[in-house]
């Protein structure tokens, strides 16, 4: 179409050039008009079908610009998976319907983290679950209603059985041990093999980035299964198909909480603030990696496991450097002396704190006696006043209150009695 028209424009050209018409050759009347008539004729022919030719170019221009763009989509979409599904339907009677059809597909994960903000230890404890979702099932979500189940279809679901434990002596570089299973109705000998299942999947891998996160505070909704637990994201939400993390708020609770700080100076000389949060099974937590707030602070991560907490689940909320804790060896009342064959070890240990806040704290300080586990060793455990002692375990635990720049003091002493010629580390 392009070649035609320029067939036509030299056409145009042409009927130009004779136009000219030289005055020397005295035309006769007659013979001018119709030249003129023949001229505009022509003109007006050549002049159309140009119109007509570009019209044509355009619509085809615009044709091949549209399929140059389906091919770019199609282009863009060809490491996407497509997938045929065959449905048998089955009906008594004849009617008409509407049919959903749902399916599972793999490399499609979630998994809860937490903040944990605390104003101040008079205020309660703000618990903010957050779903991490990705997803690389070969397509976007675009704009879709989100259901979160703590439910795995990964997860087996046919139940153990027991089966009879028999017990043979190791013999070291030996073929296998061989035995009778349960399972061989015949008795027949077959060698016995202990399979071990690993828990590591995809979103573990995932969970270490967190590249690409986009925070959407949505509306939940919570429904309880026979077995599991379903988030409803009421708001649709979107998941690109490219494996990166997205988080959206699935639940926010307010919650009482009883705040204790704890210190262990023996092993670290710092003082970590507690939350103790009492029928916490009622907020529905999942186990989850925690993002500690504390007075407007950010503290560190944590880590939260509701399956391992009782009654009262404690959550560590990091240390706090507005208390202060020093354990110091007074060199005043410890020695080392020796008796007979024995050497005797005294060691006193003065324990101070002090609170340098503006308000009331309330703490939980652990030391410990040493334990024997010979006889020759001999143990004589001294002071540890107003401390509660665990026969069992050798731990002492002092249950402070402090006021505001209130200090305290707490001691703790023992002696150990063992051969001279034997070395013990007490510190």
């Amino acid at each position: 179409e392009k070649s035609m028209l320029q067939v036509f424009k030299q056409e145009e050209l042409m009927l130009q050039k004779n136009q000219q018409i030289v005055g020397n050759e005295g035309l006769k009347t007659t013979d001018l008009k119709e030249a003129m008539e023949y001229q505009r004729l022509k003109m007006t022919e050549i002049m159309q079908k140009q119109l007509e030719t570009s019209k044509k170019i355009k619509i085809l221009e615009d044709n091949t610009a549209k399929i140059r763009q389906q091919l770019a989509e199609m282009n863009q979409r060809k490491d996407q998976s497509t997938s045929e599904i065959i449905v048998q339907v089955s009906s008594t009677k004849p009617m008409e319907t509407e049919m959903s059809l749902s399916y599972l597909v793999k490399n499609a994960n979630w998994h809860s983290t937490y903040d944990i903000r605390v104003k101040n230890v008079s205020s309660p404890l703000e618990i903010i679950q957050k779903a991490n979702i990705s997803q690389q099932s070969g397509e976007d979500w675009k704009d879709v209603k989100l259901i979160l189940s703590t439910g795995d279809p990964r997860d087996k679901g046919i139940k153990p059985e027991l089966n009879t434990w028999m017990l043979a002596y190791y013999v070291p570089n030996t073929i296998r041990l061989r035995g009778i299973s349960s399972f061989d109705s015949n008795s027949a000998l077959q060698e016995v093999v202990v399979k071990g299942y690993s828990t590591n999947t995809q979103h573990d891998e995932d969970s270490k980035s967190l590249e690409g996160k986009k925070n959407q505070g949505l509306e939940t909704k919570i429904s309880y299964q026979p077995i599991t637990t379903q988030y409803e994201i009421t708001t649709p939400y979107s998941v690109p198909n490219d494996g990166k993390e997205y988080y959206t708020e699935v639940q926010q609770h307010s919650v009482p909480a009883i705040f204790e700080y704890y210190s262990a100076p023996k092993i670290d000389p710092a003082v970590f603030l507690t939350a103790r949060i009492a029928n916490w099974q009622d907020l529905n937590l999942m186990p989850g990696e925690v993002n500690l707030f504390f007075e407007g602070t950010y503290l560190g991560k944590s880590v939260l496991d509701p399956f391992s907490a009782g009654d009262t689940m404690s959550i560590s909320l990091g240390q706090d450097k507005s208390v202060f804790i020093k354990r110091i060896l007074s060199k005043e009342y410890s020695e080392k002396k020796f008796l007979g064959n024995n050497k005797v070890d005294s060691r006193f240990y003065d324990i101070s704190v002090k609170n340098n806040k503006n308000e009331k704290i309330f703490l939980t300080l652990e030391d410990q006696f040493p334990m024997s586990t010979d006889k020759e060793i001999q143990i004589d455990n001294g002071s540890h006043k107003d401390g509660k002692l665990n026969e069992d375990t050798g731990k002492v635990t002092w249950s402070i209150t402090l006021n505001p720049k209130e200090e305290s003091s707490k001691q703790i002493s023992f002696k150990v009695k063992y051969p001279r010629d034997k070395v013990l580390l007490l510190d």
